[in-house]
């Protein structure tokens, strides 16, 4: 069954979605035994599917924007969901369900990449074989297997010795397996820093920053949040982006690296660090001697360009919505 949750995030503000959305407690009590997926973020769009064995992160959703919501919100969409994954709640919230039964469930976890250009679209999986997880990457359309072929080849172009890169091993054509390797990101432990003072937290990210780098600065991909760090092993567990001739637009591609996983990583974080430590971004880049933002935010807009072409635009143009909470419109007002 498929379908919107009585009590989702947009019906907070206005009715939205169906307007038969059903109650997944009486659901659930209806068809006995099953498995739970929740489409992020809903049914109609699915950018995410997560699972009652893999559900969200505390701030994995917190930057995505908000999609088939009504256009003022009385709070940032965004941060609803953070907060309600960082509380458990986040199954009580999602906006759509899809319960299959029988509870045979190998899935725990989706992600769609469809707003990219047809030949880089791909699928991310986390699955369930004998009770343990591994990671599949297949890709969306024929056109894309070229692209999950150099996944495999790139990672073996990557020298670095602070990092073990994963690599996969293909089941099928266009589709490669990769064990899943648990442990602590480290964008989490970047996170950990903030509770330090003001210098051991740069200090402390300038140290995860030196590992993710690789010798000849290729992996494009070295944000934290791609790097799994379990006792004494760092892991690099996506290298999906490896640079090439085609990118010659990333001039600098070291500091270009350096600064993708700064500004993601304080994007993810940004309200914690102000109240802190005052930082904006500039104060933060700053200090890891990255000056020119705009022209990094610029060689970013052409790397995603790269990626998506025209495509994203045309993809979402239906289905996104850039919200205003009530705190804009009483700063703008």
């Amino acid at each position: 069954m498929i379908f919107d949750n009585k009590y989702g995030m947009n019906y907070f503000e206005e009715e939205f979605g169906d307007k038969e959305a059903l109650s997944v407690k009486v659901v659930r009590e209806w068809v006995g035994e099953h498995s739970t997926y929740y489409p992020y973020p809903n049914y109609r769009y699915v950018y995410k599917l997560f699972s009652d064995k893999e559900m969200p992160g505390a701030g994995e959703l917190s930057q995505i924007k908000a999609y088939d919501y009504p256009r003022f919100a009385l709070k940032d969409i965004g941060e609803r969901f953070s907060q309600a994954a960082k509380t458990g709640d986040f199954d009580s919230f999602a906006n759509s369900y899809i319960i299959v039964a029988g509870g045979n469930e190998e899935n725990v976890y989706i992600k769609y990449n469809r707003t990219r250009l047809p030949k880089y679209q791909i699928k991310t999986e986390i699955r369930l074989r004998d009770g343990k997880k591994y990671v599949v990457k297949s890709a969306l359309k024929k056109e894309g297997i070229p692209h999950i072929l150099g996944m495999y080849d790139g990672a073996k172009l990557i020298k670095n010795d602070s990092v073990t890169v994963l690599e996969g091993t293909f089941k099928n054509a266009g589709e490669i397996d990769f064990p899943f390797i648990n442990g602590k990101s480290l964008s989490r432990l970047c996170e950990d820093c903030i509770k330090k003072d003001i210098d051991g937290f740069i200090e402390g990210v300038k140290e995860y920053l030196k590992k993710i780098v690789d010798e000849d600065a290729l992996n494009l991909d070295a944000i934290f949040d791609n790097f799994i760090l379990d006792g004494d092993k760092l892991t690099a567990i996506d290298c999906e982006w490896i640079f090439d001739e085609s990118m010659d637009f990333i001039k600098d591609r070291e500091l270009f690296i350096k600064y993708r996983a700064l500004h993601s990583f304080y994007q993810n974080n940004a309200e914690k660090i102000q109240n802190k430590f005052a930082l904006t971004e500039s104060d933060f880049m700053a200090s890891f001697c990255i000056d020119d933002i705009d022209g990094m935010d610029f060689i970013e807009r052409r790397f995603q360009d790269y990626i998506h072409g025209d495509y994203q635009e045309v993809y979402l143009d239906n289905y996104f919505v850039e919200t205003v909470s009530h705190e804009t419109l009483n700063e703008d007002w």
